[in-house]
């Protein structure tokens, strides 16, 4: 279920005739009765709102005066959400013959056309005020208060995300609030602007509209509305053809490619922009690439993997997103955190929505093919999914089924693309190569397999780079390790971190150090723990050339200490 909350208008949207449509709330009902949460979003007082509704109890919660005040029906209780209306400043109206003056907790309403007067008096006062309109009402309220932000702080007391809401009016102070809601519709009877800016202009008038709009969130959860919401869309970046988006709810995406293709600035920039437009993502990050991404919450560290309840905790916040870091946790034992994690985040969003993405780093971890349980873990129909990993084949075929859409990095992404499909047999002619520039990719969609888009990447706002400390310093974990044995394992020195690998490699013979230098074991590990290309190219080539062990030695351990910033040579030593 997408939309977990209704949000609507009371006058002209619920009511006909300026009366409370009895069909409506029969609808509203409906509305609870599904599992959805109902709010009610008014310009009136609380006081004006029970003089027309004796059915207050239909609703969850209502946001009162055009914002100002939140009103729980369950606890009949109140709150105030800015100052009450200046000292003054209704007597001051009244005497400059503004007429039809009504006053709430902090709302002050008259009739156009005295909204001139309002501002004359407003100046003359010094005050901070802000003028709104509802059809022929004219309302005053301290500035940044309006129905949108009323309604946030109704949510937020829900645990209901913005994109989990759709919300229909059909009057000018509804415009805010409606663009605030990941879908809204107008009833038809609204104001030009709403409709125009509305992602469903509804048949039906007044409460007939939002009886309309009732059916189709209770019978399908808007589904005919999918594929036309244009705000619903995650820009990857642009065509030939123009702006490539992909749906920001219901996509199940693959990023495949080589190491150092552009993966991780593809999945940084994709983060960036779910995150600008208030989605919340869970990042499972097996290399803590994503440790102290802007905006997350990082849990876990390099010798714990969080509890799976930790996490859970935390995505119980709308406004957190979470990375979870899981270099501390053993290779082995990653596929059943994995799916205790997945368990959870399904649970969560059968109460909440969210998280709206979950996001998988070097998915090959979790979802390989001999896992026997990837097919229960991820059900098929998971929106918003995100597997990130070098080759397509390492996957489950039961996960790359469930996927549809593939982003493929690097220079041969053709390939990448053709061997994702032939590792689910998957039916299509080969796609041919395609000449890639950098900061390029290709993408391709399952309904439309016979082809792929060359896409230019949007840039992202904070270039993403491997965290260097982590290698440098930190722990790469026990399984991760690397093992100075020698020819004849006599010894076995571990180097969790690039700053022991160049201890170590100082002290080992000459024998231990060539041994491994020869069989590709540095390069190895270079390249697939601690990700840097150069140096692994650097440690292939030493060995390829015959360098001696003192060169070799050197000329890596100097590579190591200029890129990755380790402590002068003295406490390298140090206790």
């Amino acid at each position: 279920m997408r939309y977990l909350a209704l949000a609507c208008d009371y006058d002209g949207t619920l009511t006909t005739d300026n009366e409370p449509s009895p069909e409506a709330f029969g609808k509203l009902r409906q509305v609870r009765a599904s599992g959805r949460k109902v709010v009610l979003v008014t310009g009136r007082t609380l006081g004006q709102l029970q003089e027309s509704c004796q059915e207050l109890d239909a609703f969850d919660s209502i946001v009162l005066e055009n914002g100002a005040v939140i009103y729980d029906p369950n606890t009949g209780t109140s709150r105030l959400l800015c100052a009450p209306p200046p000292h003054g400043f209704v007597s001051r109206l009244k005497k400059k013959g503004v007429t039809g003056v009504t006053v709430g907790e902090a709302i002050v309403a008259t009739w156009s056309p005295q909204e001139s007067a309002v501002l004359g008096v407003i100046r003359a006062m010094g005050l901070d005020l802000q003028l709104s309109f509802n059809r022929n009402a004219v309302l005053v309220l301290p500035p940044g208060i309006n129905k949108a932000s009323g309604l946030q702080v109704a949510l937020e007391g829900l645990g209901i995300s913005p994109h989990n809401v759709v919300g229909v009016g059909n009057a000018e102070n509804d415009h805010i609030f409606l663009s605030y809601c990941k879908c809204s519709a107008a009833v038809a009877n609204a104001t030009d602007l709403v409709k125009n800016d509305a992602d469903w202009v509804l048949e039906g008038e007044e409460a007939a509209g939002i009886c309309e709009l009732i059916e189709q969130l209770v019978d399908n959860d808007l589904q005919k509305l999918r594929l036309e919401m244009t705000r619903a869309k995650l820009p990857i970046g642009s065509s030939d053809q123009g702006p490539v988006t992909i749906d920001a709810y219901n996509s199940r995406v693959l990023i495949a490619g080589p190491s150092r293709s552009g993966k991780s600035r593809l999945t940084c920039g994709l983060l960036e922009r779910l995150g600008a437009a208030r989605y919340q993502f869970c990042v499972v990050d097996p290399e803590a690439d994503f440790d102290g991404f802007p905006g997350a919450v990082t849990l876990g560290s390099t010798t714990n993997a969080p509890d799976v309840e930790h996490v859970v905790l935390a995505l119980k916040n709308p406004d957190n997103r979470v990375t979870v870091n899981l270099v501390g946790l053993a290779f082995a034992e990653r596929p059943a955190y994995f799916a205790r994690l997945l368990n959870a985040v399904q649970d969560l969003r059968l109460s909440t929505g969210r998280p709206h993405w979950l996001v998988v780093e070097e998915a090959h971890h979790m979802l390989y093919p001999d896992w026997k349980h990837a097919n229960q873990a991820l059900p098929s129909d998971f929106p918003g999914l995100l597997l990130v990993t070098v080759h397509p084949s390492e996957l489950s075929t039961d996960v790359l089924t469930r996927v549809d859409t593939v982003i493929a990095t690097g220079k041969d992404a053709h390939e990448v693309i053709n061997d994702f499909a032939a590792a689910q047999n998957f039916k299509m002619t080969p796609l041919e190569r395609v000449e890639m520039d950098d900061y390029e990719v290709l993408l391709w969609l399952r309904s439309s397999p016979e082809s792929a888009v060359r896409v230019r990447l949007l840039p992202t706002l904070h270039e993403h780079r491997r965290h260097v400390r982590k290698y440098a310093q930190g722990d790469v974990g026990y399984h991760r390790s690397f093992f100075f044995t020698g020819p004849d394992f006599r010894l076995n020195l571990q180097a969790s971190n690039l700053r022991i690998f160049v201890r170590i490699a100082d002290g080992v013979d000459d024998d231990t150090w060539l041994h491994h230098l020869h069989l590709g074991h540095y390069a190895q590990w270079f390249q697939e723990v601690i990700k840097d290309q150069e140096l692994a190219d650097l440690a292939e080539w030493l060995s390829n050339n015959d360098a001696s062990a003192a060169d070799s030695r050197h000329a890596i351990n100097t590579f190591i200490q200029s890129r990755y910033t380790l402590p002068e040579r003295p406490s390298l030593f140090g206790a």
